[in-house]
């Protein structure tokens, strides 16, 4: 109370009642195991109660919600999503309500590839929810008995709410409990009916407290509590197990090379080849990383959420790197030749098509804007000056409109029996004039670029060859698509490949392009490029060409965008969202070789 004997802000709690009104803080326990998220662990293990999932004593961990109890709330009866799960050490409290927390789960959160939200539903799903619950509904039950509140009521309320969570508080009403018999009416915890209190309680209550929410074999049943969000919005399913189908594949790769323990594939030709690095100075080389690929809007499909029907702000994405498999060094090719392009077309557009498309545009913008009689008033209004125009002689068929119009509407005419004609070409041939189509070069969109790399091979040893037979399996297995035995519907993507050229001190080379994360559409070995086959006894591969020319040949996934060039990160959520992060493939402190620096005066860029 505050000095004035007044109550505390925020706190509707009057003194009779403060002891039996319901906090709707809720206290959920489930056993330790795979994909529990972390939260508190439990002292002593899992409480002592009647048909609690999991073995009594053993490890478990603890998380607090919060279902709006407060009969005059418009939430009554909802799951307090900004409240969430927290993992908290301490129990909150009125005067308190922050509590002590190291960490929330909330939904909507996409944090780390959305593992609040995973944690949040994975919590609100658990059978253990439902059984907390219960002891909130009780509490409710107890405050309506001593404040005689209308039970009937409440019970409507929530039911509109919430209908599963309205039907168990209908149970417990209808079981008309003595109170009294539980010992509890005058706790020092806020009159709470909390697994500290009840798991004290002989077998015989505890079984009868929890019966509405026990079946016949003692088994949790499972309600659905709802938290108001979007519910008239389709779910988007989870497609996180069909995400990691392929999930071993970098290691079963890297494997297949002999290299064990979550190493990394490295491979360079020539194998005496000095490429510079750690204060060794060494010749210019090409760098080729692989990664593992992964979907640009696969953080859309990797947990279970509402979507908004309409994605008005564009198509956003996320990095298509994955995991880091390798990297491979050679002397740069001597066929360096690169395109950039994009596309522009021929855009037309006649004075009745251009009058027709501004009027129809402003009347569905004030439609769009909410203002729907407004729109139907002006479209009514425009179709009623073009008939005064046509009453006054505006467009009458001697002025170049009218001719136009007369052409059009003759033309729309005719099509709709079955007979098309060319308006352009009878006002050609009569009065001799062409329809003016304002011709002008318009930009389309951006193109992909594609380029390709001619690699000679001539070993000098074996140990050279080797290194030859590894790095053009290293790419021809890269770019092979994935198959599981376990599910033959889908195949997984191949691998994509970040392209770099670096110097004697593994500096960008500034006046050679970059590129963007690349796939690498063909790969082309010429085993006998002379014409005639040579090869050489090899004891590890019996025999091996004298020869080989290797030749590759890349797309890169994105365009090339004026933004590559100020070295400005892609946004993966929209700016002002609290999930909002950004990234970039090139310039972000990815995996593999490390970022590209920021593009200088003396780049050539992309």
């Amino acid at each position: 109370m505050s000095e004035d004997n007044q109550p505390m802000p925020g706190l509707r709690l009057q003194p009779e009642d403060f002891f039996y009104r319901p906090t709707g803080i809720i206290q959920v326990y489930i056993p330790n195991g795979d994909g529990v998220p972390d939260g508190i662990n439990v002292v002593g293990g899992l409480p002592d109660l009647e048909g609690l999932q999991g073995i009594t004593g053993e490890g478990a961990q603890r998380y607090e919600g919060r279902i709006d109890l407060d009969p005059a709330s418009e939430t009554f009866g909802l799951l307090d999503p900004k409240y969430g799960f927290q993992n908290t050490r301490f129990p909150h409290n009125f005067f308190n309500n922050a509590g002590t927390s190291i960490g929330t789960y909330q939904p909507g959160v996409q944090n780390d590839g959305g593992k609040d939200q995973q944690a949040y539903e994975f919590i609100k799903n658990h059978p253990n929810f439902s059984h907390a619950v219960h002891f909130q509904l009780v509490q409710l039950d107890l405050y309506a008995t001593k404040e005689k509140k209308d039970k009937n009521e409440l019970i409507k309320k929530l039911k509109a709410n919430n209908p599963e969570v309205g039907a168990l508080f209908e149970k417990i009403v209808n079981k008309d409990i003595d109170h009294t018999q539980l010992g509890l009416p005058n706790s020092d915890v806020l009159g709470q009916y909390t697994p500290e209190h009840v798991k004290g309680l002989p077998e015989d209550l505890q079984k009868e407290f929890f019966s509405e929410v026990l079946d016949d074999n003692d088994t949790i049943e499972k309600i659905e509590v709802s938290d108001g969000r979007d519910d008239d919005t389709p779910y988007n399913l989870n497609f996180e197990p069909l995400l990691n189908t392929f999930d071993n594949a970098p290691e079963q790769f890297k494997e297949s090379f002999g290299v064990f323990g979550g190493g990394i594939l490295s491979l360079k030709y020539p194998h005496d080849a000095v490429y510079g690095g750690g204060g060794v100075a060494g010749q210019d080389h090409i760098v080729i990383e692989q990664f593992q690929y992964q979907g640009s809007q696969s953080d859309s499909f990797s947990i279970q959420q509402k979507k908004a029907t309409l994605n008005l702000r564009g198509l956003r994405r996320v990095s298509n790197i994955k995991e880091f498999i390798g990297v491979c060094r050679m002397p740069i090719p001597n066929n360096l030749s690169f395109s950039n392009g994009v596309s522009w077309g021929d855009g037309r557009i006649n004075a009745v098509e251009a009058a027709a498309f501004l009027t129809a545009n402003s009347t569905i913008s004030e439609a769009i804007n909410g203002d729907i009689a407004g729109a139907m008033k002006n479209g009514m209004n425009n179709t009623g000056q073009l008939l005064k125009d046509i009453r006054s002689g505006e467009l009458s068929r001697s002025e170049p409109a009218g001719v136009l119009l007369s052409a059009f509407a003759s033309q729309f005419a005719l099509g709709r029996i079955g007979i098309n004609v060319d308006a352009n070409q009878f006002i050609q041939r009569g009065v001799g004039q062409a329809i003016n189509p304002n011709l002008e070069l318009l930009f389309n969109g951006p193109k992909l670029r594609s380029f390709s790399f001619s690699f000679n091979f001539a070993p000098n040893d074996e140990l050279d060859a080797s290194v030859m037979r590894k790095i053009q399996r290293f790419f021809k297995q890269g770019m092979a698509p994935k198959r599981s035995n376990e599910n033959l519907i889908f195949l997984g993507s191949p691998n994509i490949f970040r392209l770099r050229y670096r110097t004697k001190q593994r500096d960008r080379i500034k006046g050679l392009p970059m590129h963007k994360i690349c796939a690498l559409t063909t790969c082309e070995i010429n085993y006998a490029p002379d014409n005639v086959y040579q090869s050489y006894d090899d004891s590890k591969a019996g025999s091996s060409p004298i020869r080989t020319v290797m030749n590759l040949n890349f797309t890169e996934l994105t365009p090339v965008f004026a933004n590559d060039y100020l070295s400005e990160f892609e946004q993966s959520s929209n700016p002002g969202d609290p999930n909002f992060s950004q990234f970039s493939d090139e310039f972000g402190e990815d995996m593999g070789e490390g970022a590209f620096r920021p593009i200088t005066t003396e780049d050539t860029g992309f």
